[in-house]
């Protein structure tokens, strides 16, 4: 007799098709996404849809993971992160919402993901961050967040029960804090997480303590965006470990492990770095019109697909289906 509830065979690809379900979600909010909404992006049937929401059915090549970033309009990096098991729902929702937040503010930028008015403020941020590692002594890699809040005792750090959430700030009471983080093991994301929820304490309840200038609405997030990358990938720290990337590496994956922080943060510390120093004429610069989108994946693309992504109705009989030569 057959168990009531069988274990996934592919649990990343149960992930990955919950992933595509929240963000065509997020996508549309105010009409209903159903099931079969996400396996049309890859010309599945419902049985096959069925199957890779409940984790049967594998997802993985790259014909089909490009046909989601497209359709979804999320990075293929994502995806692949989702679909490969690196990263779990969470992580890939995080990054998410990082990504969708920084479009937001490039629009009132002319394109522009980094204004000069950015770059300005980011340097405060540079400050208080050098400041900080230098009170803690943080001379290597990675950088640990209690050494940081040696130096800031309003602020405690907390691991419990959470599900909703990586992290979590309360205020205990006046001028004392706990950031309460998801509990087990420590993730890059998880202490990315928790630096965001420190920058927040840090400019938006405790800004006078930093002898910052007056807090703007416009650029809010975006400074406790900067403030936590600069908290985990100081600048001095990041220009050391570039020499060391060996030549065949991936770069952004070889910093974003020695740095112990998801892809996305070491992304913008980089930009950060070059921008530094840029000239005001560079931010005057008209920007560069992206290519065209290749089209999307369709049916009649189905060939490009592995055994695994082919739907169960292609093969001889009904069944599995092979690649066509």
């Amino acid at each position: 007799m057959r168990k009531a509830s069988e274990a996934q065979r592919f649990p990343q690809s149960a992930v990955l098709f919950r992933f595509c379900l929240r963000v065509l979600e997020a996508r549309k909010p105010d009409g209903k996404v159903h099931d079969q909404d996400v396996g049309n992006i890859l010309d599945y049937n419902p049985s096959d849809t069925s199957h890779w929401k409940r984790g049967k059915k594998s997802v993985r090549s790259i014909f089909a993971l490009e046909a989601l970033s497209r359709a979804l309009d999320v990075d293929v990096e994502l995806i692949e992160d989702v679909a490969s098991g690196a990263i779990d729902f969470d992580e890939a929702w995080f990054d998410f919402c990082e990504s969708e937040e920084e479009a937001k503010q490039s629009q009132g930028h002319m394109g522009q993901t980094f204004s000069k008015a950015r770059r300005d403020r980011q340097l405060m941020m540079e400050s208080i961050a050098d400041s900080m590692v230098r009170r803690a002594g943080a001379a290597s890699v990675p950088v640990f967040l209690p050494e940081l809040l040696t130096f800031i005792p309003f602020i405690q750090i907390a691991p419990v029960e959470m599900t909703d959430r990586l992290a979590r700030s309360h205020r205990l009471k006046p001028g004392q804090y706990v950031i309460r983080h998801r509990k087990g093991d420590l993730t890059a994301h998880i202490r990315s997480a928790i630096a965001r929820e420190v920058a927040r304490i840090m400019l938006l309840s405790e800004r006078e303590q930093f002898a910052l200038p007056a807090r703007s609405d416009e650029t809010a997030a975006l400074e406790v965006v900067d403030l936590a990358n600069a908290l985990l990938v100081p600048a001095d720290l990041l220009k050391a470990e570039l020499t060391k990337v060996p030549p065949r590496a991936n770069m952004v994956q070889y910093l974003s492990d020695v740095f112990w922080v998801p892809k996305s943060v070491i992304r913008s510390r980089l930009v950060n770095l070059l921008m530094k120093d840029a000239h005001d004429t560079v931010f005057q610069a008209p920007t560069m019109s992206m290519p065209p989108k290749r089209p999307a994946m369709t049916a009649t693309s189905q060939e490009q697909l592995s055994d695994d992504d082919v739907p169960y109705s292609s093969g001889p009989g009904g069944g599995q289906g092979t690649l066509r030569s």
